[in-house]
């Protein structure tokens, strides 16, 4: 059974480290949109990417796990101490509070990131800064 899982949790790492590289190689070698790699990552990230969603499917199997032994602690509650269930019942608090701000922090930089693009760049007029339009 631990061998199982073990290889399980291998290739979910795999997976995990993928999505990564995948993220990366996407933004350093893709030359058909233009600009340097700052401007092809802005653009990148203006929308969920591959390394988002492993992420989240991270949190769910850490979160499922969490909550077997929760409830196997439930089940077994004269063999293990009072102790047992309270690190896991906030093992579970502080994995769903992670989860809530990483989403609520990426939800708030794409719509940031969405905002500032939409404003007009104007990089290539430095010198009339002292007249307005």
């Amino acid at each position: 059974m631990y061998d199982l899982l073990a290889a399980l949790a291998a290739a979910i790492g795999v997976i995990a480290v993928g999505a990564a590289l995948y993220t990366l190689l996407r933004i350093s070698f893709n030359r058909a949109e233009s600009g340097n790699v700052v401007e092809r990552a802005e653009k990148y990230f203006q929308r969920w990417t591959a390394l988002d969603a492993v992420m989240i499917a991270l949190f769910a199997i850490g979160a499922l796990f969490l909550m077997a032994d929760v409830i196997g602690i439930v089940r077994e509650r004269n063999l293990l101490a009072y102790h047992h269930y309270g690190y896991t019942i906030s093992g579970v608090v502080y994995c769903l509070t992670g989860m809530l701000f990483m989403v609520g922090r990426l939800i708030f930089v794409l719509r940031r990131v969405r905002r500032l693009a939409s404003f007009p760049q104007q990089h290539q007029k430095p010198n009339q800064t002292h007249t307005s339009k």
